[in-house]
């Protein structure tokens, strides 16, 4: 299996620390090296449908239930920078299901996402409705990223938030 991946390395960096080192580029290489980084077994569409599916279900149609068993891998690894790492599948189904019972007024706005190989990373924009429905809402910025393990499953997830 090949796996494949981009990073840049800035050669005029590099080049400042070794003057010996020849500089040298090439197409879309941003005045570096194209290297790998992220792997990718899997193709840009699929890894975009998956994406896809993860976030319709999800954030769109709020079938948090359905999201954590159809969206993850069994060993998924999910680290909530408030509630704490969340090992399984399981783990996962159980806190999203009790989270958002109690939360029907936290809605997310994908504001970008890019993928990378097997990694997807986004931005969104939470919005938390004032419980009076008058009140302006609370908005704060999320940042996600997630690793593609295949089978439209996510292995790995990772949140923070702008609170």
């Amino acid at each position: 299996m090949r796996l494949e991946c981009t990073i840049y390395l800035r050669v005029d960096v590099l080049h400042a620390a070794r003057p010996d080192v020849q500089r040298r580029g090439g197409p879309n290489t941003r005045g570096g090296m194209k290297l790998s980084l992220y792997p990718r077994p899997h193709g840009r569409d699929e890894v975009e449908a998956a994406f896809r599916r993860y976030w319709r279900i999800g954030a769109v149609a709020e079938k948090w239930s359905d999201w954590a068993l159809r969206s993850f891998t069994a060993d998924v690894v999910y680290v909530e920078r408030i509630y704490g790492t969340l090992n399984g599948r399981d783990a996962v189904h159980h806190w999203i299901t009790a989270l958002m019972a109690n939360n029907g007024n936290l809605r997310a706005i994908l504001d970008w996402y890019a993928i990378d190989g097997g990694r997807v990373t986004l931005g969104m924009t939470n919005r938390y409705e004032h419980p009076d429905g008058q009140s302006e809402p609370l908005d704060f910025a999320g940042l996600t990223i997630l690793d593609y393990a295949g089978d439209g499953r996510f292995r790995y997830e990772e949140d923070w938030w702008d609170l």
